[in-house]
């Protein structure tokens, strides 16, 4: 009998270590499984696009303040340092996963003294147990769990191109809202001045009073604008402040204008898209993860193997009991074959393969979305810097008009009443304030175009080796797990 039994455990050790004669089946292609549309190239796609997506994309601003704003989120925001623990978290799960392969060996032991110094019973034992994976239950499962750290690693780099976007947006969103400040500050300058005048007019019986009164209400409505738009900057700065993980105390100091915008940014392709932004490289891992768990379910309907052994030593005698002559062994062999259970194990199958069906249909979603944000971000930006090309002229050429028209104003020109010079103050104001909008606008697509683009937000440091793309090495389980 025991010589049937060692047989079995070798016959059981053997395919345990070399893995039995089960290949496991590979998770598919996300982008097959999805059949999601992709074009040879981007729809109306400009000339001055065309070309490989460039790296480092916050330094084509060419603002050194940009470049360590971003620096610090990176450091020190808390929804990435939320996403890296996500990330560990997944990582240390995938180690657990793979320690199933492995046998477990448990040490226990006891004595109780029945007093002087002899013991009643002594003992010291080890337990070790064993499943035998085969049909790749736990193999699957040991890549379904990588398979979740490579996403929680693509997500974790999404969240960082995702903040690195939101710090820029923000920051020169900040400059904007100075610059609408300033604004208003000159033109609330220039009514005070024109309403002081007004009023002596008034007073001297050559203007009527609702003249005088319509003056007044202006100077009232400039500084009502002043208080917006203080009220404005400071929570640009309060929110740029909380995204840098620093107190919201709306005390930044930020540039005097906003920056030139850079050059033509090269799209790439649509199918390139897929294997650089982290959403898309997430939603793959999620779509394996998914597989290998639908694969690992169907396991359940096999049969299991497992080796237990169990070793060591019984005395009554403390002193006497790690002789040799004391030793104590067993092990043993145990094969579970599920008969019946009302049809669970056919119905988790099915949630398996419904919870794969919708990691295929989120991969598309997601997919879309990305093509659609590029071509949003692609169209928008030629949009914008068409528009904020014409509102730059307008609004030079109403920095001209409207001091001569003061000028006139002041001067008693009968050609420029009241109403005249409110006509040139306020368009000329609110030009100011949509050229300043189409510009910031103008500045915000080509972020978003980035974004979108998944290009990585800056270099390395000189001899800091750059980061593994994200689900490298979950994608490629050892042989054996």
């Amino acid at each position: 009998m025991k010589r049937y039994a060692m047989a079995a455990v070798c016959v059981a050790l053997s395919a345990a270590t070399s893995g039995g004669c089960l290949f496991l089946k590979q998770a598919p292609r996300a982008q097959t499984e999805a059949k999601v549309p992709v074009l040879d190239t981007w729809a109306k796609l400009n000339a001055e696009n065309a070309g490989a997506v460039r790296d480092n994309w916050v330094e084509t601003f060419n603002d050194a303040t940009l470049t360590a704003l971003v620096k610090e989120a990176l450091e020190n925001n808390r929804d990435i340092q939320a996403a890296a623990a996500r990330r560990d978290q997944a990582i240390a799960l995938a180690k657990r996963a793979g320690a199933a392969f492995w046998p477990t060996l448990d040490l226990s032991a006891g004595a109780v003294d029945g007093g002087g110094l002899a013991a009643d019973s002594a003992f010291l034992t080890g337990l070790a147990n064993w499943e035998i994976d085969l049909w790749g239950r736990v193999r699957y499962l040991t890549r379904s769990a990588r398979a979740d750290a490579g996403a929680a690693e693509a997500d974790l780099e999404f969240v960082k191109q995702s903040i690195a976007a939101q710090v820029a947006q923000t920051y020169y969103l900040a400059i904007a809202n100075r610059l609408r400040l300033e604004n208003t500050q000159v033109q609330l300058k220039i009514q005070e001045e024109i309403d002081r005048i007004q009023q002596v007019k008034t007073k001297e019986g050559q203007a009527f009073k609702y003249e005088a009164e319509l003056s007044k209400a202006d100077l009232a409505k400039f500084r009502a604008d002043l208080e917006d738009r203080q009220a404005s900057l400071d929570e640009s700065l309060r929110a740029l402040e909380v995204l840098l993980g620093r107190y919201p105390s709306a005390e930044m100091e930020t540039a005097t204008a906003l920056p030139a915008s850079p050059g033509p940014v090269p799209a790439g392709l649509p199918s390139e898209l897929l294997e650089r932004r982290p959403d898309i490289i997430a939603a793959e891992q999620a779509l394996a993860s998914a597989f290998y768990q639908t694969e690992s379910t169907k396991t359940n309907l096999l049969p299991r193997l497992a080796l237990t052994g169990e070793g060591g030593y019984a005395s009554e005698y403390l002193n006497g009991l790690l002789n040799r002559h004391r030793a104590l062994w067993s092990g043993g062999i145990a094969l579970a074959q599920p008969l019946f259970d009302a049809g669970a194990r056919f119905a988790d199958i099915e949630a398996a393969r419904a919870v794969q069906r919708e990691t295929i249909a989120q991969y598309g979603s997601i997919v879309l979305n990305a093509f659609r944000e590029v071509q949003n971000a692609l169209a928008n930006e030629v949009y914008f810097r068409n528009l904020s090309t014409q509102l730059q002229l307008s609004s030079a050429s109403m920095d001209v008009a409207l001091p001569l028209s003061q000028t006139l104003y002041k001067a008693g020109d009968q050609r420029m009443t009241l109403l005249n010079f409110k006509q040139v103050q306020t368009q000329a104001y609110q030009t100011k304030d949509a050229a300043i909008s189409a510009q910031y606008s103008l500045i915000q697509q080509r972020i978003e175009l980035h974004r979108a683009l998944g290009g990585s937000i800056l270099l390395p440091a000189a001899g800091v080796p750059a980061t593994q793309p994200a689900g490298g090495p979950a994608t490629q389980p050892a042989a054996k797990q």
